[in-house]
């Protein structure tokens, strides 16, 4: 362990020899000098098995480096990316690392949340593309009255959709019907009493059959289109 020129990936494998033998972490730093956290470091780069041990010596990172890389292990393109970021500066290796925990602590939340959703026995869905007939409960009535999440939950429609926000580890959850025309309901918000779920109707359709008064606007924009140009008044002719 004092031995001069030992790399990264060797100091590991001796913490991981040591604890082989029945050696804590604690007494593994007392023996070797080492901080404690500095030999757990190790040990998580050991678990990472051989083949990241072949990749970490390759890369020329530091055992701490390397520990934060081992964390990210199950993911080729994240411990790419990190190592990536390790070769160009300590600095993008921070801001990529900062990254790549951020984005793995929103990945791990929203499982979580999916899972919960699906022991309840919601559905779970994505978020609904435009066009798509789902809308969200809270835009919603049956027979004239509005509908909660409670007052939903029974309905065969009934659906989660989980999101997270960009910037942070935030995580909510919103509830929709996937089908309302077909469960009853109507979207309070839609431009026509049109069922939810069957497009809206343009408004110059809906005029063209006589249903909606026109536009003014409209009428204006059309008589300008069609009103003959101004005359424009001959040019007096020049005296003798």
């Amino acid at each position: 362990m004092h031995r001069a020129g030992l790399t990264p990936g060797e100091e590991a494998r001796a913490y991981q020899a040591m604890l082989d033998l029945g050696v804590k972490a604690t007494e593994i730093a007392r023996q070797t000098g080492q901080p404690r956290r500095r030999v757990l470091q190790g040990l998580d780069v050991a678990k990472a098995g051989p083949e990241f041990g072949t990749s970490l010596q390759a890369a020329n990172l530091t055992l701490d480096q390397a520990a934060a890389v081992a964390a990210c292990a199950d993911d080729p393109d994240v411990t790419a990316t990190l190592i990536d970021a390790a070769a160009a500066s300590g600095g993008a290796f921070r801001h990529a690392l900062s990254r790549a925990k951020q984005d793995r602590t929103r990945a791990h939340n929203i499982a979580a949340a999916v899972a919960a959703l699906t022991a309840a026995g919601v559905t779970v869905t994505d978020r609904p593309e435009h066009g798509s007939p789902a809308v969200w409960v809270d835009r919603l009535d049956h027979h004239g009255q509005p509908l909660n999440v409670e007052a939903h939950q029974s309905c065969p429609g009934h659906a989660g959709y989980v999101r997270a926000d960009s910037w942070s580890d935030r995580i909510d959850t919103a509830y929709g019907c996937i089908d309302p025309a077909a469960h009853g309901h109507t979207d309070r918000y839609a431009s026509s009493p049109t069922p939810v779920g069957q497009p809206a109707r343009r408004a110059a359709d809906r005029r063209a059959e006589g249903r909606t008064p026109p536009d003014p606007r409209e009428q204006q924009g059309a008589q300008g289109r069609h009103r003959n140009p101004p005359r424009i008044p001959p040019r007096p002719a020049h005296p003798p």
